[in-house]
């Protein structure tokens, strides 16, 4: 056998730890040595990849990575790796049993195991933490919150005849409050259980004869800023009831903790937006479809 072949047959653990090796060989003798070196190998090589599971689940705490580790799938294999410390635990204990005569040996391998153990549990219990939050297993008082000093009103419609632009108001909406009301800008905002919809007609805003696709470019530019990776509506063009708008949805990339909805078009030079800022919870999949019907409902025709 070559010297290369003999370099690539050697373990890590005989090349990371050599003295101790060679004290194991020195106490044990060569037949008993090789089979520690080979269990060893086996451990270390575990212990190993408990630690790297462990640094990955705590990198949820990274707005990139936290939009593909919530993934059920991601979930399931986070379960799954949880037998990784609970094989290394049965290894410590074998073979602290079988190498009784190399107590100090045995008892850094214990030692290592248990803050193996502890890392990986107490990542998991981290990342699953992390998960619940995001999914409004907890309680958040701030959906249950409504700002008191903003006066709402409720109606079945909204109305903006000076654009060419009405739109239907769902009965779950608490009511209306006004920002604005003239010729110029109308601006309100839609408060829900779990959400507030701010929407804003500019009147004045561009030609009539102006195409959807020249402000499609800025819009990406400032959604693509704002959203984290994989958002669930990519920011574009998107034709919803044979009409297009410029829509994107996604968690908010600074914070990952709110998930953003934007929605805008333009009619006979007036601009309609529709900005949803809400928190990440089990709640997001009912709104979301809430806001397109409230998209979907919105009619347009010739301004007076």
């Amino acid at each position: 056998m070559k010297i290369s072949d003999l370099e690539q047959a050697k373990k890590k653990i005989e090349i990371w730890f050599p003295r101790h090796i060679d004290q194991v060989r020195k106490e044990l003798g060569e037949e008993r040595a090789e089979e520690y070196v080979k269990r060893g190998e086996s451990l270390l090589n575990g212990l190993l990849g408990t630690t790297f599971a462990s640094i990955v689940l705590f990198s949820v705490s990274i707005p990139e990575a936290i939009s593909f580790l919530r993934d059920l799938e991601m979930q399931l294999l986070v379960l799954f790796f949880a037998i990784c410390p609970i094989v290394d635990i049965v290894k410590t204990a074998r073979m602290a049993k079988d190498f009784y005569d190399l107590p100090d040996a045995v008892g850094v391998w214990r030692k290592a195991g248990i803050v193996t153990m502890c890392l990986y549990f107490l990542s998991a219990g981290f990342y699953f933490y992390q998960v619940a939050e995001d999914s409004g297993w907890f309680e958040d008082e701030a959906l249950e919150e409504v700002a008191e000093t903003t006066a709402y009103e409720w109606s079945e419609q909204v109305d903006i005849p000076v654009a060419g632009i009405s739109l239907k108001v769902p009965e779950s909406c608490q009511g209306i409050a006004w920002k604005q009301r003239d010729r110029n800008k109308s601006e309100f905002t839609m408060a829900f259980a779990d959400f507030q919809a701010s929407v804003q007609v500019q009147t004045v805003y561009t030609s009539e004869n102006a195409s959807l696709k020249e402000f499609e470019e800025e819009f990406c530019y400032v959604m693509n800023g704002k959203l984290g990776k994989r958002p669930s509506v990519k920011p574009g063009i998107h034709v919803i009831n044979g009409r297009g708008y410029l829509a994107a949805t996604g968690l908010e990339r600074a914070t990952s903790e709110n998930v953003l909805v934007s929605y805008m078009t333009i009619h006979k030079g007036a601009s309609f937006r529709l900005n949803v800022t809400m928190p990440a919870g089990s709640h997001v999949p009912k709104s979301l479809s809430l806001i397109e019907d409230i998209v979907k409902s919105v009619t347009f025709y010739d301004p007076e």
